[in-house]
């Protein structure tokens, strides 16, 4: 009767729960690959994202996955570690504010897109942050992106184009729906 109750109890208090560790990590693998990808930051809204890329054209409010360059991240700022940029951190996940042709204004009153004022796009400078000073149009492969935070106060810390600048259309690995 022992042997009975050791041998139920590793089974529910250790096979079973490694045996669903394991499901687990093969249904993030399977939906990884499948193109989904799991927000948890708070730059963004939280979710569970679709990733396309194959995409022919961008608009302004697009939520996009994208590649910065290793020059355009501050040296002493951690990222999340990932093999899918060649900067060798994961994609960063924004919102299109400016397309090709938009006016882009920044300053100490915050973003202007066509004149128009984002909310909470006022830059903090700090560390190894510095605001990008940028004023005309974007050109016909260009874009501006802004993380609007999980709620409209986070806005203020996500670290977007407001520090790094434009992105070119080739950084962009996806629209995420």
């Amino acid at each position: 009767m022992r042997l009975i109750f050791s041998r139920r109890r590793f089974i529910f208090g250790v096979v079973f729960p490694l045996s669903l560790l394991c499901l687990l990590y093969l249904l993030i693998g399977f939906a990884y690959s499948s193109g989904w990808r799991l927000n948890l930051s708070r730059s963004m809204p939280l979710g569970l994202y679709q990733i396309d890329s194959n995409f022919s054209r961008l608009h302004r409010g697009d939520l996009v996955i994208f590649c910065l360059p290793k020059k355009m991240l501050p040296k002493n700022v951690d990222f999340l570690q990932n093999d899918q940029c060649p900067s060798g951190v994961a994609p960063f996940f924004k919102s299109i504010v400016g397309i090709p042709s938009d006016h882009i204004e920044t300053g100490i009153f915050g973003v202007k897109v066509n004149g128009v004022l984002l909310p909470n796009s006022t830059c903090r400078e700090g560390g190894d942050l510095r605001c990008t000073q940028f004023s005309g149009p974007l050109s016909s492969s260009e874009y501006w992106v802004f993380g609007y935070g999980s709620n409209p106060s986070l806005a203020a810390h996500s670290f977007d184009s407001r520090y790094f600048g434009v992105i070119p259309l080739t950084s962009i690995l996806g629209i995420a729906k």
